[in-house]
């Protein structure tokens, strides 16, 4: 394979300037580095693993589709038409984390910004409860606190203030300008405190977090230009809802804060954005006549379950339900499910589209035929049921 550039499917941020010069990759991160050079390997015949997974579907009385997110628009589509035929449940990781802020994106409910206007524009940046530097590598350097921007020529040493608030110092707390420790139990207190500062109110202190501190967080997001707040994967919790839109009202209202959220695989926006469209819901949906909210797959159980590029096992228990995986690269599903199938990886050997993290639409080329693709087998799948 001669030297070739291709989009990075490590996280959701899809860097395109990846390039691969056969076994070397240049420009990714470790992460993307590490993902696209992780393969499984194996023979497989697309009619029998197609033939196999519709038998399974025919005999089961609560089958599972889930994971998803690391597939390409296209596949997440047969997967879900696939679910209609069958009655099947359909979820995915935002059931267990950052589900609210992506539903609120998709009903246009949260003033969002994209990658390159963070870049061009932002010049007081807010990272809540995340740490992009381990999760998403680039997302720094790239867009969000090192580069020059359009208007932050100066970038990070002069033109952009950073705070990180989070319950620990993670590589990117050590990184920014300001680290403020904010334990997960007083994350809905934080809110209502910054919420009724920025609003007027004199603040209180939390446990690490004294009233001086907040007052002069407050100055600075009053004196922003360009705000935004990157938002991680523990920012919102259904505990944390309610006084978190109250903070986005107060910040839509009184400053110029607007928000961009951290999703953690490659294509998770895309998987709620079509979910959404046919169901209303992005997570835990059933077909039965018609797409309905169900449980979801943490407080539910299933006989089978077909995890296509997830990792069901790593995140949940699964008791005795049959698992059917499609996987890339190993996981621990890989090593445990009763059937194992290495599939083609999404930038290497599968091309596509996908929605990145900012809602913008990334074609992934193909590079070179070897493992089955994802949307090969389960077009199969649906042709036999």
């Amino acid at each position: 394979m001669s030297t070739i550039t291709t989009v990075c499917t490590g996280c959701a941020l899809a860097c395109e300037d990846v390039v691969i010069d056969g076994a070397d990759i240049f420009n990714a991160c470790r992460k993307g580095t590490e993902y696209l050079k992780a393969n499984l390997k194996k023979e497989l015949d697309v009619e029998e693993v197609a033939e196999l997974i519709a038998q399974e579907l025919d005999k089961a009385s609560t089958p599972l589709i889930y994971g998803l997110s690391n597939l390409s628009q296209e596949a997440v589509g047969y997967a879900l038409d696939i679910a209609e035929k069958v009655g099947a449940r359909v979820d995915n990781e935002t059931s267990l984390y950052h589900g609210h802020v992506l539903e609120l994106l998709l009903r246009g409910e949260l003033r969002e910004v994209s990658l390159d206007w963070i870049k061009d524009n932002a010049d007081v940046i807010l990272y809540l409860f995340c740490d992009p530097l381990s999760t998403h590598p680039r997302h720094l350097s790239m867009y969000s606190y090192y580069p020059r921007g359009e208007k932050r020529q100066q970038g990070w040493e002069k033109d952009r203030k950073t705070v990180c608030i989070d319950a620990h110092q993670s590589s990117c707390g050590r990184v920014v300008n300001k680290y403020m420790k904010v334990e997960y139990a007083e994350i809905s207190k934080f809110y209502t405190i910054l919420s009724d500062a920025i609003a007027g109110s004199v603040p209180r202190p939390t446990k690490y977090v004294e009233q001086k501190e907040i007052i002069n967080l407050v100055r600075l997001i009053k004196r922003a230009e360009d705000g935004v707040v990157i938002i991680g994967n523990e920012a919102v919790k259904d505990e944390e809802l309610k006084p978190f839109l109250e903070l986005k009202e107060t910040l839509e209202l009184k400053t110029t804060f607007s928000f961009s959220p951290l999703f953690l695989n490659a294509n998770s926006r895309g998987v709620c954005t079509l979910m959404m469209e046919r169901s209303g819901s992005i997570n835990a949906i059933k077909y039965d006549g018609e797409w309905t909210k169900s449980e979801p797959i943490y407080k539910s159980g299933a006989d089978l379950i077909i995890d296509l590029c997830g990792d069901v096992l790593f995140e949940l228990p699964c008791n005795d339900a049959k698992i059917i995986s499609l996987s890339p690269h190993p996981t621990l599903t890989t090593k445990l499910a009763h059937h194992s199938f290495p599939v083609a990886k999404l930038g290497l050997d599968e091309g596509g589209e996908i929605v990145r993290l900012d809602g913008k639409t990334v074609k992934i080329p193909q590079l070179y035929e070897d493992r089955p693709k994802s949307s090969e087998i389960l077009k199969e799948v649906l042709s036999l049921l």
